[in-house]
């Protein structure tokens, strides 16, 4: 008599107890080896050292599960192909392919990350995977897949600069930074030209478009110097009348006023007016406002007796 017997065989999943686990079974097989995660982590950073302020997308960080299903034999431990026979698991030697541990993936993909607008930055650069502003999807996961990393960097938007005629920045002007594109991270929009006292911008025009090329470049917007006046009023106290008024030549605000009184003070003394008061000052400046000046006067008067000369 003969009795005949086939290697029964035992299916291994992550969640096979251990005393299921024939002996034998190699390592890649075991329960703890047929569960592995792959991850996708997208950083957000600043170029300039500050902290990302945007909203990080919900799925910045993803993860795929990879459950492994192993084939083995409960006499061996070796990993074999199997069937079924009469109602049991068993090893199928007539299959010739070599045995493998089949792998069941949570997910096909990592899903797209759209990128948010951070204010007062653009969108710099993305590291890997860059579609478009985002981060797209990444196909082909296995089991074998690295974990992967991507940085999503930003830069800040670039400034206003008001420049005069020799193409400096004006002292003291405000330089607007470029505000958000928000429907684009990487752009800025158009922004508005300060209002510099004394100055206007010497092109047409209220706003200034970014650099499309380099949103995070200062653009110069050139401005013009008003030109400022003012007056010098000769005043004959005496009588509570203007004696004269001489417009001051025009100039631009910090420059040298290029007048004098001093010869029209001397014409009056020599006609009989004494000095009382003269606030102009020695060393003229135009200032962006109150550029009138006030000299006064009041009649001399003049003792006469027979022994007066002529």
């Amino acid at each position: 008599y003969q009795i005949h017997f086939v290697e029964g065989a035992q299916e291994i999943t992550p969640n096979t107890p251990a005393d299921q686990v024939p002996t034998g079974t190699p390592d890649d097989a075991q329960p703890s080896a047929l569960s592995k995660d792959v991850t996708l982590n997208v950083n957000y950073v600043n170029s300039d050292g500050t902290k990302f302020t945007g909203t990080i997308p919900s799925n910045a960080d993803q993860s795929v599960n990879f459950t492994g299903t192993a084939y083995v034999s409960k006499v061996t431990g070796q990993l074999v192909n199997t069937k079924e026979e009469n109602g049991q698991l068993v090893v199928d030697s007539s299959n010739t392919n070599t045995p493998k541990i089949t792998w069941t993936p949570s997910a096909g993909s990592f899903n797209e990350v759209v990128s948010p607008v951070e204010q007062g930055y653009y969108l710099k650069n993305i590291s890997s995977n860059q579609n478009g502003n985002n981060v797209g999807p990444i196909t082909g996961l296995t089991h074998n897949s690295n974990d992967m990393t991507v940085t999503v960097t930003y830069a800040p938007l670039g400034h206003i600069i008001p420049v005069g005629p020799d193409e400096t920045p004006i002292p003291g002007a405000d330089q607007p930074q470029f505000p958000n594109n928000p429907d684009n991270p990487a752009e800025g929009n158009p922004g508005n030209k300060p209002d510099v006292p004394n100055w206007t911008p010497t092109e047409p025009g209220t706003t200034v478009s970014p650099n499309p090329n380099d949103p995070g470049a200062n653009v110069n917007v050139p401005y013009t110097q008003n030109e400022v006046t003012g007056t010098v009023t000769y005043i004959n106290d005496t009588t509570g009348k203007t004696l004269t008024t001489a417009d001051l030549p025009k100039g631009t605000v910090g420059s040298t006023i290029n007048y004098s009184p001093a010869d029209t003070i001397a014409q009056y003394e020599k006609n009989g007016y004494v000095l009382v008061s003269n606030n102009y000052p020695t060393n003229p400046i135009y200032k962006a406002t109150d550029n009138n000046y006030q000299i006064h006067f009041v009649e001399g008067a003049q003792e006469i007796t027979p022994n007066t000369p002529a």
